[in-house]
């Protein structure tokens, strides 16, 4: 059992009790990424940052609490071929622990990241800044 940091933090109507949530490693649907929170369906953190070591897509929103991890594949061209399949999955980064924060600023800062189009986050995760330029 875990505690979604999103039941705690949101308003809603739900009971705001620890170890109510869990990480569900059955998908509810094809292609869905596991494992995944029960309350807010974030993926967990350690796949999160695992398929970010692996080249994943980090996609940015206007959102500093969300991202989309994303994936697009193809396969080889033939009698077997099949189309284009383009795996998505959300995270929140409430999710992530002080030392897994660290360490997708670390991914970020080292160009080890892949960021989706433009190429950049439009606004930060929360617990990150940008250090401002030099000062000539």
């Amino acid at each position: 059992m875990q505690t979604c940091p999103r039941r705690i933090m949101e308003y809603g109507p739900w009971e705001k009790s620890q170890d109510l949530d869990e990480w569900m490693e059955a998908p509810r649907r094809e292609g869905e990424l596991t494992p995944f929170c029960s309350f807010c369906g974030s993926l967990n953190p350690a796949k999160f940052l695992d398929l970010i070591r692996q080249g994943w897509s980090v996609g940015p929103t206007d959102k500093n609490y969300k991202a989309y991890l994303s994936r697009t594949s193809e396969s080889p061209a033939g009698e077997d071929a099949r189309p284009t399949r383009h795996v998505q999955s959300k995270f929140y980064y409430v999710h992530l622990s002080p030392e897994q924060q660290r360490e997708f600023i670390d991914l970020y800062n080292s160009g080890a990241m892949s960021i989706g189009l433009p190429g950049y986050f439009y606004a930060p995760p929360f617990f990150m800044r940008f250090a401002a330029p030099p000062e000539e």
